[in-house]
């Protein structure tokens, strides 16, 4: 079940800029309108401010949207990424420099997390292993339960299939874990694998001593 929280301060932890949203403004019981937008950013105890797309602007250029209820909601980009929703109202709108709306703090907000362990952000060079093909990648995060790669180029893997995955981290796994694709998202410069471990690896003081180690100098590079 979702939290509720208070404590505005925690909302403003989760909300970073660029965020993906989905808004809904509420003109009356049966009237809604829904669009995607972004978060431009906030000020604190003042305002959020959201991106308004071109398309949203010219659909609602003939209403009235200060002091509409809104109600937004969102997945942040925080280790367990966490979902995020609050009803509040909007501020006002303007068209210069951009098309941003802004809106009033939240009394309150829900959150919960979608993933059930930390996830750690690196940047690790990785060989990936299927039958006879080879490719080189970069793990680009790591859970318990899994992990995330990254492939430059073109590949022939699929999804469902049993990978074989060397880096500096697999020597601390346990020789019966087995990696299983279980996404794979095509982006402009190569695809993201999403990995599945058949069970959870045992995080050892030496091998959250490593992560953190990586992790830090993914971040700082």
């Amino acid at each position: 079940m979702p939290s509720t929280h208070q404590s505005i301060d925690e909302l403003y932890t989760l909300l970073t800029p660029g965020l993906k949203l989905s808004v809904v403004i509420e003109f009356g019981p049966n009237d809604q309108f829904t669009f995607a937008t972004h978060l431009i950013g906030f000020k604190h105890g003042s305002f959020i401010i959201l991106d308004v797309p071109m398309k949203v602007r010219s659909s609602l250029v003939m209403r009235t949207i200060d002091n509409v209820s809104i109600v937004v909601r969102g997945i942040s980009n925080s280790k367990l990424g966490h979902i995020i929703a609050f009803k509040t109202t909007i501020l006002t709108s303007t068209t210069k420099p951009a098309n941003l709306m802004f809106l009033r703090p939240p009394q309150r907000f829900a959150s919960k997390p979608t993933r059930a362990h930390e996830r750690y952000s690196l940047d690790l060079e990785t060989t990936i292993t299927e039958g006879t093909k080879t490719y080189q990648a970069y793990l680009r995060d790591i859970s318990l339960t899994g992990c995330a790669l990254f492939i430059l180029g073109e590949n022939e893997l699929t999804k469902s299939s049993v990978i074989e995955i060397e880096n500096d981290l697999t020597t601390f796994f346990s020789n019966e874990i087995k990696y299983q694709i279980v996404n794979i998202t095509k982006t402009k410069s190569g695809h993201k694998i999403g990995i599945k471990f058949n069970h959870s690896i045992e995080m050892t003081d030496e091998l959250k001593g490593r992560i953190l180690e990586l992790s830090v100098n993914a971040s700082v590079l």
